[in-house]
């Protein structure tokens, strides 16, 4: 594993991205529920899902089509890309607290399309990981401009 930092506007890869940051795995994240409230809606795994759906490109494709012409470039556009159906299939594979400050973290969201978010129940940053069983340096990093 390459070990060398580079700064962000270098990134490219996850493996860039994670030589940057503490990162600890943390799987049993989805099954974590405050300790006053036994229910999975005061869990970490609602948080996530909170959050995710403010975000998810599936989910706001979906949104935008409804307020658009069916003949419209921008309505085409978007079932091109997306489907005429567009639904969130988003499923983390792996979990991480992330040790990052609130302004690393906005701007992880922001620049690479994470999805890192704060868990009041655990008092930290998590980081779901979508792709599974790939080296993180073969694994490409989305860059927003």
């Amino acid at each position: 594993m390459n070990t060398t930092r580079k700064a962000p506007k270098d990134w490219t890869t996850w493996e860039d991205f994670a030589t940057c940051y503490d990162l600890v795995l943390f799987n049993q994240t989805p099954n974590l529920v405050s300790r006053d409230n036994k229910t999975y809606d005061e869990g970490v795994l609602y948080e996530w899902i909170e959050q995710h759906t403010q975000n998810c490109k599936s989910d706001l494709a979906r949104y935008e089509l409804e307020n658009l012409q069916e003949d419209s470039k921008e309505y085409k556009a978007i079932v091109h890309e997306h489907g005429e159906n567009p639904e969130c299939n988003c499923e983390p594979a792996q979990w991480y607290a992330i040790a990052a400050g609130d302004s690393d973290v906005k701007f992880l969201n922001e620049k690479f399309d994470m999805d890192i978010f704060y868990s009041d129940v655990l008092g930290l940053h998590i980081l779901p990981v979508y792709h599974f069983g790939t080296s993180w340096d073969y694994v490409n990093l989305s860059i927003n401009a």
